[in-house]
């Protein structure tokens, strides 16, 4: 774990890095409510969903709270809803061609 030294956030250069989400904090809204004098940043990244023996691929991006970030890294995470793209495709029918997908944001 490292230290950015702007921010005093702590860094974790381990991948992949997995961040389960409980349901109500996932959403395909357009419009994300955040609490008062939050800050948050996303980014935007490929999203697996599995239900029992199918994976599912998407477009996400998961917001996190700047502020409670600097303290605790996972809590920072909850706190936010996570945005998913309404439109998903099954993992095995995507794969042979994984490399050439591009995700916009």
């Amino acid at each position: 774990m490292e230290i950015l030294p702007k921010s005093g956030i702590n860094v974790d250069y381990e991948f992949p890095i997995f961040w389960p989400k409980i349901l109500d904090r996932v959403t395909t809204s357009g419009k994300l409510e955040v609490l008062p004098k939050t800050v948050s940043s996303d980014e935007v990244e490929f999203a697996l969903l599995v239900d029992k023996n199918t994976i599912y691929v998407g477009v996400g991006s998961d917001h996190t709270d700047l502020g409670i970030k600097k303290t605790d890294l996972v809590s920072a995470r909850e706190i936010c809803y996570n945005v998913l793209a309404p439109k998903v495709w099954i993992y095995k029918e995507v794969k042979e061609y994984w490399n050439e997908l591009v995700m916009h944001s």
